[in-house]
């Protein structure tokens, strides 16, 4: 798992770590070297984060973390860039304050953990915004911006050059909507719907990590033809 993790193949190593999990009560083999169980969900915790898949990874290190030895901050820092993406801002710099109580000589990690994962600008998006326009945010935004979208439609393409998060509005601080990702339900999501190919396109080869969150995208197609709606380019 943390050989396809380093090589970029996330989906690989969720599926060797989730086929680890499972054979964790198998008679442990001598000749290979001993895995933690906490060590496991921790590094599953950071490939469904790389997957999208947050609400897992933010489960995944919850369990890490119950598994490990009290004197282990692995898990919560894995915790922290979890609750980061899904937006718990609140959660996130309560938790990091009570580590630094609890975890006293690793006060240098903490801190500079808190100021990597606290965003560089929040910009809000929406009828009743400043910007109503999540292309106008995006153009202004520098990079390591929160761009937090008003449920809606909003009929325009995105093209996304630098490091960025688009939520909509209804993942921040609402659990019901953060274990609603990926399903279908009554949430409000914010809605880019273009009449071409690529709603969104995203080039990556520079830009380091973009997170869209609580999004429906769709590309409106003639009959019998196929678009897609978000497009990764590394050029």
């Amino acid at each position: 798992g943390n050989t396809a993790f380093n090589c970029g193949n996330y989906a690989e190593a969720e599926q060797q770590y989730s086929n680890a999990l499972r054979h964790k009560d198998d008679k442990p083999d001598n000749e290979r070297e001993e895995i933690h169980l906490w060590q496991l969900y921790c590094n599953r915790s950071a490939a469904y984060m790389r997957l999208g898949m947050l609400n897992e990874a933010l489960q995944d290190s919850l369990t890490s973390n119950i598994c490990a030895p009290a004197n282990t901050i692995k898990p919560l820092l894995r915790c922290a860039e979890s609750l980061a993406t899904l937006g718990l801002h609140k959660e996130l710099n309560d938790m990091l304050d009570a580590m630094i109580t609890e975890f006293p000589k690793e006060v240098d990690t903490i801190v500079k953990k808190k100021k990597s994962l606290a965003p560089n600008r929040i910009i809000r998006v929406g009828k009743d915004q400043h910007f109503t326009s999540i292309a106008d945010a995006i153009h202004v935004a520098p990079a390591g911006t929160e761009i937090v979208v008003d449920p809606g439609n909003y009929f325009e393409a995105l093209v996304l050059t630098k490091p960025l998060t688009l939520r909509c509005a209804s993942v921040n601080d609402d659990y019901a909507a953060i274990h609603a990702l990926g399903g279908n339900t009554n949430i409000a999501w914010a809605t880019v719907r273009v009449d071409c190919n690529n709603a969104v396109i995203c080039h990556t080869l520079h830009t380091g990590s973009i997170h869209i969150i609580g999004f429906n995208i769709i590309c409106s197609a003639p009959t019998n033809d196929s678009y897609h709606a978000i497009k990764r380019s590394k050029g």
